[in-house]
């Protein structure tokens, strides 16, 4: 019963990911180059708007003087980019990637990403994928919630099975995970790419993307998507 639910809401998620990202500004009013090339691409449309949520994320950390002097240097970086995007929308996502990657680093004030720091802090209401589906209907946050015994490929690649449900976790440099999700009694299967930062106040790891609530009749989960 729980397999059908979750294979129904996957179509219904991929549906979804087909629609376009929106720039951290209104692209009916782009007028430079540099706007019009963003809004001509969905990936740097898409990381536009996460370069935003960094900048906030880390400005809100920071001190009246600090705040200033950060930006002193997103002006700085800004003036660079339009030198080095110039049009190149693959270099255009590279300046993008280093500098998004830089402000987490210092919002996650150096601390690298483990499999373990993964497995067991890694807020997954904070992606959106076919997993934060199964999140809506229960109360737990956290991989160590769901997959009770892990496989530890290596230090940076973790595998984690419940029942038909596999997902493959790889942790590159910058804090980058990238997932892949496969059910194997349906034909769904699908790899994704994360850029996470640690949130000292929560204790988690998270992403800039979508939040999913904990619902008020959630229930406990337990293997095979049965209720406690």
């Amino acid at each position: 019963m729980m397999n059908l639910k979750l294979i129904t809401l996957l179509a219904c998620l991929l549906g979804y990911s087909s629609f376009g990202y929106a720039a951290s500004f209104d692209c009916t009013k782009a007028k430079a180059n540099i706007e019009k090339q963003i809004c001509a691409d969905d990936e740097l449309s898409k990381l536009d708007t996460e370069l935003m949520a960094a900048y906030k994320l880390y400005r809100a950390q920071l001190t009246d003087n600090d705040k200033l002097q950060l930006k002193h240097s997103q002006r700085t970086w800004l003036k660079q980019r339009n030198k080095d995007c110039s049009d190149n929308t693959p270099a255009c996502k590279d300046v993008y990637q280093r500098r998004i990657t830089e402000l987490l680093m210092q919002v996650s004030e150096g601390k690298q990403l483990s499999v373990k720091d993964y497995y067991q802090h890694c807020n997954m209401r904070t992606i959106y994928s076919s997993y934060g589906q199964r999140l809506k209907y229960y109360c737990e946050s956290y991989p160590k919630d769901f997959f009770k015994a892990p496989g530890v490929i290596s230090d940076t690649k973790l595998e984690m099975i419940d029942g038909d449900n596999i997902w493959t976790v790889s942790i590159a440099p910058g804090n980058r995970v990238t997932m892949g999700n496969q059910i194997t009694s349906g034909t769904y299967h699908s790899v994704s790419s994360h850029r996470l930062y640690f949130d000292k106040n929560s204790n988690d790891w998270r992403t800039l993307e979508t939040f999913i609530a904990v619902p008020e009749d959630c229930v406990a989960y337990s293997s095979q998507g049965i209720s406690k």
